[in-house]
């Protein structure tokens, strides 16, 4: 496979979140088999979304908070793919927790939501949602690499 590059104008996305994504994608291509009509591929694929879940996460004990991840394609010679989102979810609640946004960083929208009950925020030229990108991502790459999600899985639209 070609390098899998994402870019993003708004937000420093790492090479290491690059690769661990294109990684994701080479093994879902391996596992599926070259010949199953469900095979992702990639040279027609218009988005990508990646989900991570800790199937033991609740609101009670807490865990791992589920990720979703979202690329549009850029250029139709090589994978290269646009960040269009990075969204984590958690319980929020006292009486009755229910599962919602908690962390958003919406590139197309430019604007990022820290917390389901703060407004929104712009992302461009604004140094505290650079850092607590920077901290997501961080903690986000150690995370799979201490396999702490049970269920990694690819979508494809085209």
């Amino acid at each position: 496979m070609n390098q899998f590059v994402i870019e993003s104008e708004l937000l420093p996305v790492s090479y290491q979140l690059s690769q661990a994504l294109g990684e994701m994608v080479q093994s879902e291509i391996v596992k599926q088999g070259a010949n199953s009509p469900s095979t992702i591929e990639l040279t027609h694929a218009k988005t990508l979304t990646f989900n991570f879940r800790d199937e033991s996460y609740n609101a009670s004990d807490g865990g791992f908070h589920p990720v979703e991840i979202m690329l549009s394609r850029t250029t139709t010679q090589y994978p290269q793919w646009q960040l269009v989102y990075v969204t984590t979810f958690a319980y929020i609640g006292n009486v009755y927790p229910e599962l919602e946004r908690n962390l958003d960083f919406d590139c197309q929208s430019g604007r990022c939501l820290v917390h389901p009950y703060i407004q929104w925020a712009p992302i461009k030229d604004n140094r505290d949602v650079l850092e607590m990108y920077q901290l997501w991502e961080s903690n986000f790459l150690e995370y799979l690499k201490t396999n702490c999600y049970d269920t990694k899985r690819v979508s494809v639209s085209d």
